[in-house]
């Protein structure tokens, strides 16, 4: 019924061509067509104050319903429908999150937990309908009828209901609320709302495919200082604590977190001691050991009331979505027990996961990111070298850097296990200008050994586009270290690209003027869009060796590395091929005219030294990749590449090609 009365509403405030549909459980989506974001807030907050007064209700008992409406615009920046509707769903967290019965638009300011707006009469987390009647109606039904009715109420208002007890709390003076309503968080903290809001973040994070973290946090100072100072201190110090976990939490590093949107999450005080934090969008479990250590740095500095310091110890629990449980009662006990189970350990500030295999994951990242501080000091950071080998002439045309960790006890620590922390942790800037030290050091020390000017390629991780002096930085670096700007050549990753397109393209541009190449890396895998081709100074385009590994005998593959060359070529680009382990693969490539390979079939990464032996040996490859002579067609015959693939369709977006350039359509580029 109440489902059926938000329809009735919706559709009766709405505009003749506007359309409105169901989209999930308690939600609907209204699409305003040709509405501006002011109309849009009008009719939003329209219909919202049409749904709190209970306009055409007819129910047999007395309940009060409120609705959140979250709006977004093309003019906010949305690029397809998708993007315009999950806007409007962020907007709609938001709203619901901090206190239901809202109007709120979507802006940027969202992504970083700050509201921007709201049309609503109420302020913050006071809700417009606290000093309205419930809306009352007549009974129409027998005893029996009633008795159903009231039944269905339930089972299909809960969302209704749930809503109706949280006005109610809010309608309520704060002295006559005890734990119902905490003074710190300025909120009724029922368990039903916390619940709610666990809930509604589960059903965000199935539609997205993202993950939720519940962390419970007892707070050991509180009771020690209520015992002795009493209740009024402590309540002092609570909000210290509330405060300092709000501002931690927004002003968080989000590298891990789903398409570098930025933490979402609400904090509520259950208990006395116990406070529960809850994240949302986590696009990783890997952050999470980070939120923790922050969590704790951040109440590491005194808190001080009325001239005493006191100082803050705290333990914390954590539970995880989907591996923990599918609904908030699970979520919140498992947060619970873990935080048991972190209170029995010695010492202060431990935390505990209940998933044991987070747990391990999580003390082994924390291990390594102490030890990472170190690792430079100590020299065990150490540059390896894989040739990239140019297909006609055979000649090594340069290297690609490949950091890697000597670590004592471990080994060679992979870069994906450390990369990550470096990027959290702040030490990717450092680490990266290191890397570009040693790989001028490097190139300088080939040329005084007679290999000439050998070009490296160096990778700059997605964090260092946040800073708009990084061109400047590696510009002057490589300058101090006497090598010319064109033996370095600059890596980025399609995600570099797309996080923040304009801050990147001013880099790169900036770079490229000062004679470095960019190359993208990777291609193919994430956005591959045509448009970046074009507005980036690339230099080059590295084929994904997801795409090389069966490409010889996979149709598909074979059609999307021919295209990639094709539509590279029509831009002027050079294409480089990764992952090649095969001399098939290696002449396959050939006969489409790849510029470039890397991969293991040539060398695998390999130390300086080993580095500089090869280059010493060169001719060796150089006789392999141009004296050996095998007619390809057959490969490409048995693979079916031919112009039926869709390549036309793509390449006919660009220019034509120069003269001298690869046809793309020839015998030679499809196999024709």
């Amino acid at each position: 019924k109440v489902i059926k009365l938000l329809a009735t509403i919706l559709t009766e405030y709405s505009r003749p061509n506007d359309l409105v549909g169901r989209f999930g459980g308690e939600e609907f989506c209204v699409v305003l067509p040709g509405a501006g974001a002011e109309d849009a807030m009008e009719i939003a907050e329209r219909m919202r104050l049409a749904v709190q007064e209970g306009h055409g209700v007819k129910f047999t008992n007395a309940l009060r319903i409120t609705s959140s409406f979250g709006v977004s615009t093309l003019t906010a920046g949305a690029e397809s429908p998708s993007q315009l509707v999950d806007q409007a769903d962020k907007a709609l967290y938001t709203a619901k999150e901090s206190g239901r019965n809202r109007v709120i638009r979507w802006s940027s300011m969202i992504e970083e937990g700050i509201q921007e707006e709201s049309k609503s009469k109420g302020l913050e987390s006071q809700v417009d309908s606290a000093d309205k009647d419930p809306i009352d109606v007549d009974n129409q039904t027998s005893n029996n009828s009633r008795r159903n009715s009231e039944t269905d109420e339930i089972s299909n208002g809960l969302v209704a209901a749930q809503m109706a007890a949280e006005s109610d709390a809010l309608n309520q003076k704060p002295e006559k609320l005890n734990v119902t309503f905490d003074p710190v968080a300025n909120r009724p903290q029922k368990r039903v709302i916390l619940n709610d809001r666990i809930d509604q973040a589960i059903k965000r994070a199935q539609r997205y495919d993202t993950n939720i973290a519940v962390l419970a946090i007892d707070v050991d100072t509180l009771q020690r200082v209520r015992d002795t100072l009493g209740h009024a201190t402590s309540e002092k110090i609570s909000r210290v604590v509330v405060s300092r976990l709000k501002q931690m939490l927004r002003d968080i590093d989000t590298v891990a977190i789903a398409d570098k949107q930025a933490l979402a999450f609400s904090v509520s005080r259950v208990t006395e001691r116990e406070i529960f934090v809850l994240l949302t969008d986590l696009k990783e479990t890997e952050i999470l050991t980070n939120i923790l250590k922050r969590i704790f740095a951040a109440n590491k500095a005194p808190v001080l009331i009325e001239g005493e310091e006191f100082y803050l110890s705290a333990s914390i629990g954590v539970s995880v979505y989907p591996i923990d449980g599918d609904d908030a009662e699970s979520l919140l006990q498992k947060a619970s027990s873990a935080l048991r189970a972190a209170e029995e350990c010695v010492g202060r500030n431990n935390f505990q996961f209940y998933a044991d295999e987070i747990n391990q994951h999580s003390k082994r990242q924390m291990r390594l990111e102490a030890e990472l501080h170190r690792a430079k000091e100590n020299g065990e950071f150490v540059v390896y070298y894989q040739p990239k080998v140019d297909l006609k002439s055979g000649d090594i045309l340069g290297m690609e850097a490949l950091l890697r960790w000597q670590h004592p006890q471990l080994g060679l620590v992979p870069p994906n296990d450390f990369i990550p922390l470096a990027e959290q942790t702040g030490l990717i800037d450092e680490i990266s200008q290191w890397v570009i030290h040693s790989v001028c050091g490097q190139i300088r020390a080939w040329e005084a050994a007679g290999y000439g000017m050998v070009t490296v390629a160096v990778n700059l991780s997605p964090v260092e586009f946040r800073n708009r002096k990084l061109s400047s930085k590696i510009v002057r670096l490589v300058h101090d270290s006497g090598v010319p700007a064109s033996s370095i050549e600059i890596e980025i990753t399609e995600t570099v690209v797309m996080q923040n397109m304009e801050t990147a393209v001013d880099i790169l541009q900036e770079l490229s003027k000062a004679g470095f190449g960019i190359s993208v890396d990777d291609f193919g895998t994430g956005y591959s869009s045509l448009n970046y081709l074009r507005r980036f100074p690339l230099s080059k385009v590295k084929i994904d060796r997801s795409f090389i590994t069966d490409f010889t005998h996979a149709q598909n593959d074979a059609a999307i590395v021919s295209a990639i060359i094709a539509m590279s070529h029509s831009l002027g680009l050079r294409v480089v091929a990764e992952g090649v382990e095969t001399e098939e693969q290696l002449r396959f490539l050939q006969d489409l005219q790849c510029d470039e390979i890397q991969g293991y079939f040539i060398s695998k990464p390999m130390p300086r030294e080993q580095a500089t032996d090869m280059l010493a040996q060169s001719a060796s490859i150089k006789r392999m990749i141009t004296e050996y002579g095998i007619d390809f067609t057959g490969i490409r015959n048995s693979v079916g590449l031919n112009a039926s693939t869709g390549i036309a369709g793509i390449i006919n977006e660009f220019p034509e090609a120069p003269p001298n350039a690869p046809d793309a359509f020839s015998s030679r580029a499809v196999g024709g």
